[in-house]
């Protein structure tokens, strides 16, 4: 399974990429990276925090949306963001997980 991380934390990409160490994965530090790399190359999933600059977690899906409807979109957050939360509606994200991520929480989600 091919999977691209979005996540300007180092700790928490650091972490996933611990528990999906049997995957394919690639890893941002910048939502606008993560978008440009989500526009060039195929992912099966891909896993965003909210919470960013200059994107945040909403913003990345509305682009990555625009060129790509099927991707399978999970969204991380350590904040109780009700209001992002509900602006990811009707946009497609299969789930939204409050960090700290509890261990193999992420494995169970992605299959």
């Amino acid at each position: 399974m091919r999977i691209l991380i979005i996540d300007d934390d180092e700790s928490t990409i650091r972490s996933i990429s611990r528990q999906l160490k049997d995957h394919d994965l690639e890893c941002c530090m910048c939502p606008v990276e993560g978008v440009a790399r989500a526009k060039k190359e195929d992912y099966d999933i891909i896993i965003s925090d909210l919470r960013m600059r200059p994107l945040d977690g909403v913003e990345v899906v509305r682009e990555i949306r625009d060129f790509n409807k099927k991707v399978r979109i999970i969204i991380m957050t350590g904040f109780s963001d009700c209001d992002r939360i509900n602006d990811l509606e009707g946009l497609g994200v299969e789930e939204v997980l409050i960090k700290p991520i509890p261990k193999n929480k992420i494995l169970k989600v992605i299959k």
